[in-house]
């Protein structure tokens, strides 16, 4: 079936229209860091995003749960929406790749470029978006 909106932009002929929520998914994994206190991990975090860098830490350091994320992830930060926070995955080292709770991961999929989902979840229409759907303290 096909959905003719007339304020939707027209787009070149390979590409289509989807739902943000087409591209979630929901096969992360927990992980509890400090179980491996001498295991390290490549840690996105919510203070270290401004430094571009995630952290190299051993398990024992990190004091709560965390999630797995692979390279390509694209990382929304969902604890206020009106700071933009988006990054990708990187493979900067050889350790397991692990994100905080704050961050809502967006793992690659077929056909869907990270670096353009992440382009366009800094979008100040999508950031407005989130602004005015966003609940809670």
């Amino acid at each position: 079936m096909t959905v003719i909106r007339a304020n939707m932009a027209k787009l070149p002929e390979s590409w289509t229209w989807g739902k943000l929520g087409d591209v979630l998914s929901n096969n992360g994994k927990s992980i509890i860091p400090n179980k491996n206190p001498d295991e390290l991990f490549e840690l996105y975090s919510v203070p270290k995003y401004d430094h571009g860098l995630p952290e190299v830490v051993y398990g024992k350091e990190i004091g709560s749960n965390k999630q797995i994320v692979k390279k390509d992830a694209v990382l929304l930060c969902k604890i206020n929406p009106r700071i933009n926070r988006v990054w990708i995955v990187g493979d900067h080292s050889p350790y397991q790749k692990i994100a905080s709770t704050e961050w809502i991961p967006f793992f690659k999929r077929e056909g869907i470029n990270p670096k353009y989902l992440c382009y366009f979840m800094k979008n100040d229409h999508f950031r407005d978006f989130l602004s005015s759907n966003a609940s809670g303290v």
